[in-house]
């Protein structure tokens, strides 16, 4: 194999998409804000939060200072302590708001 031999073996064991996600790379942000979207089953990991408003959908969030886990739905708001990290899942597809 005249490709570098290792990452080719990797890639056929475990595509670097799927890799990248497992390690967070493709999904980790250092500060974001604004109106988002993820479909099911999708994670975001979030930093600098302050507030998470699910527009619709549903939302598992993990983080903040507390080790409780949170389901928002559509409708719903969460305040964090100023410049929490996140990580938030979709249960469903949704869109929500994210506050610094």
């Amino acid at each position: 194999m005249r490709d570098g031999g290792s990452l080719f073996r990797m890639q056929t064991i475990l595509p670097l998409t799927t890799l990248g996600q497992w390690l967070g790379l493709s999904r980790c942000h250092r500060s974001i804000r604004g109106k988002h979207s993820l479909l099911s089953r999708s994670l975001l990991n979030v930093t600098g939060v302050s507030r998470v408003h699910c527009v619709r959908g549903s939302l598992w969030i993990t983080g903040g200072d507390t080790a409780e886990d949170i389901v928002l739905t559509a409708g719903v708001t969460r305040n964090f302590p100023s410049d929490s990290r996140l990580v938030i899942e979709a249960l469903d597809d949704s869109d929500f708001e994210i506050t610094r």
